[in-house]
């Protein structure tokens, strides 16, 4: 059985509609896209997942883990995990569980100040609201109603979080770097030119952006531009060879094969089943 919310006309993960909140503690601001629950998972095998929003995952029961940076974290039950957007990982599972998630975006500030999954250890209280989630209650609520857990949930996290597993201060010039391979996804530039561009060196710079973001640069701007690629497929006001041009690629052929062996369609079936 699932059970899923999502709002106006998202599609997972390719739409910018959303449901905002607003909040007067000090925690971030955010818009929710999708709130659901699944049980049980039988399979949950989905390799380089990489995505603009952001994820908060908690698990009723054992069997689920995700792998990141050659690091594989077990999600224990009864523990939320806030997964950063533009984070590169594989998750899977050993055995059955029940799985409830949130897709939401955060202020863009968020993106270049965590970069791991963060653990949040869940009190009585919340335990118990949360696997109330799960009974047949759940099957019963209106979108409304959903969309109010889903807000408390959030808040709960977003609340708790004290410093990510992996809190490293990033230095100017890499942050000057993602932020202008985020901005600019159809850059001409190689390594060279890029760590000139920045004054550093090369092997600093891959180094450095590595460590710090988790991801290489190659890596990183595949994944902004297949982000940007999704966006313009949608809006289907672009043909597709301009779209390769417009994100960065070569050609249109380079594109799709880029495109289908990381998104799993075609440029033109995504388009026909995802547009507008």
């Amino acid at each position: 059985m699932s059970l899923q919310f999502k709002s106006s006309e998202y599609q997972n993960p390719y739409s910018n509609d959303d449901v905002s909140f607003e909040n007067d503690f000090q925690i971030p601001s955010y818009k929710i896209h999708a709130f659901g629950f699944i049980k049980p998972i039988e399979k949950w095998n989905h390799p380089e997942v990489f995505s603009p929003f952001w994820r908060l995952y908690y698990n009723v029961n054992e069997g689920a883990h995700i792998h990141f940076e050659n690091t594989k974290l077990n999600l224990d039950a009864k523990k939320i995990y806030l997964i950063p957007s533009n984070l590169l990982f594989n998750c899977a599972n050993t055995q059955t569980f029940q799985h409830l998630w949130i897709h939401f975006e955060l202020p863009k500030i968020w993106r270049s100040s965590f970069h791991a999954p963060i653990e949040i250890v869940t009190d009585a209280e919340m335990i118990l609201f949360l696997d109330s989630l799960t009974n047949d209650k759940y099957e019963n609520l209106n979108k409304n109603n959903a969309w109010y857990l889903g807000n408390s949930i959030l808040n709960y996290a977003l609340f708790k979080i004290k410093e990510p597993l992996k809190s490293k201060r990033i230095p100017p010039a890499i942050s000057k770097l993602y932020q202008y391979i985020e901005g600019k996804p159809e850059y001409k530039e190689n390594y060279a030119q890029l760590a000139q561009k920045f004054s550093m060196s090369e092997r600093n710079m891959s180094r450095l952006f590595k460590n710090h973001y988790g991801l290489t640069l190659n890596e990183f701007a595949m994944g902004i531009k297949l982000n940007l690629a999704t966006k313009y497929l949608r809006d289907g006001t672009m043909d597709i060879e301009s779209i390769a041009e417009k994100c960065g690629f070569s050609d249109r052929f380079h594109f799709s094969k880029v495109f289908k062996k990381k998104i799993l369609f075609s440029p033109a079936a995504f388009r026909k089943k995802w547009c507008l």
